[in-house]
């Protein structure tokens, strides 16, 4: 982990000398402490692990060295949100979605943000190793939100989805 973001710094110092706007987006975790700007759902629906990993991977591979750009109204997010599909374990009430999000929120002080695929996927896993309610299955997301980025894992099953109405408004 420390190799990782140790790279994402190396890629962002790279990416300034070649480009006055491009900043490279920043891990920000803490260990063994749910961070302060975590929101972890309600444990009323979790998926398993396996399909995590497969939802995460699939959705950070589509969007490996996306740019968000900074063109909106000053405190609104702009990003990109997918519902991934999954096929329901059997005789269960699955509906076999996960509904994602990755935005970044626009600031004076920020500019177009790059996210490639080690950033999007470490702080997606923010969500689910923070917010562990039933050990190695039943994960149950969050939302995690870093000084640039905002990041959403909501598997939802019967109306289970987490709210997240008051964080700001949403563009795509």
């Amino acid at each position: 982990m420390a190799f990782l973001h140790a790279l994402v710094i190396v890629a962002g110092l790279i990416l300034s000398v070649f480009s006055a706007t491009p900043i490279s987006a920043q891990i920000s975790v803490r260990a063994n402490k749910v961070p302060d700007k975590l929101h972890c759902f309600n444990a009323c629906y979790g998926v398993n692990r396996t399909i995590v990993e497969q939802t995460i991977h699939n959705f950070c591979a589509s969007y490996d060295g996306v740019y968000f750009n900074k063109d909106g109204p000053a405190g609104t997010f702009r990003g990109i949100f997918a519902d991934q599909e999954y096929t329901p374990q059997p005789n269960t009430a699955e509906k076999g979605k996960i509904h994602m999000e990755m935005l970044a929120q626009d600031t004076a002080s920020r500019g177009t943000q790059i996210i490639p695929y080690n950033v999007c996927s470490d702080n997606f896993w923010v969500t689910i190793k923070q917010c562990n309610c039933c050990k190695e299955d039943g994960k149950q997301g969050g939302i995690w939100h870093t000084p640039c980025l905002l990041f959403i894992f909501s598997p939802g099953w019967n109306g289970s989805i987490g709210s997240y109405m008051a964080i700001g408004s949403v563009q795509s």
